[in-house]
């Protein structure tokens, strides 16, 4: 799907054509090339992003758990070789869920956030930075870890002013905001009491 030679409304239907079929990889290159256009997303553009994203991205993340939990049980008993095979394409995931939340974060710094015009598409967009780097530091230890949950904090900051600014209290994105939030400092920062609604 690459080297898309549509235009806008017809590469926006053909990210509608691959969520249908369950495409996602078609999907984010669909929308990755409507992004890349420099101008400002619609709602429903804005949603097939971050659909398709969700999508490619959640079914890494999963196999990226579901090895994990198989790598501690073979810890567990003792299976110095099958730990070693298991972290070995644990790595593998890691690598592309790092790639796919490095590219999305790309965009909407380069190519998203500087065509915005609306608190709403500001909420959305730092909301969405926040999301992907809290997956960064879900994988990441160290140094990598804490630098990717303080571009992630930076990122929901930005999106919980203009949010309270902007949006009721009980909008979906300002409520999907608050949940991401929670989930933020209770899984990575490890401080549930942190951030109070």
């Amino acid at each position: 799907m690459a080297g898309f030679s549509f235009d806008r409304e017809a590469t926006v239907y053909v990210a509608k054509l691959a969520e249908q079929v369950e495409r996602y990889d078609d999907m984010v290159d669909a929308m990755k090339h409507v992004a890349k256009m420099g101008i400002e997303l619609a709602a429903d553009e804005r949603d097939l992003l971050s659909t398709g994203y969700w999508n490619v991205i959640g079914r890494r993340r999963n196999s990226w758990g579901a090895l994990s939990k198989l790598e501690k049980k073979e810890e567990s008993e003792g299976n110095k070789a099958d730990v070693r095979r298991i972290n070995e394409y644990k790595q593998k995931v890691e690598a592309e869920i790092t790639d796919i939340c490095k590219e999305l974060i790309s965009i909407i710094d380069e190519h998203l956030i500087p065509s915005i015009s609306t608190p709403v598409a500001t909420v959305f967009y730092n909301k969405m930075k926040g999301d992907y780097y809290r997956y960064l530091a879900e994988l990441k230890t160290g140094n990598e870890m804490k630098e990717a949950a303080d571009e992630a904090n930076s990122s929901y900051e930005a999106a919980n002013v203009a949010a309270v600014l902007a949006l009721p209290r009980a909008d979906p994105l300002r409520l999907g905001l608050d949940l991401n939030i929670s989930v933020f400092y209770n899984l990575i920062l490890d401080s549930p009491q942190r951030f109070l609604f």
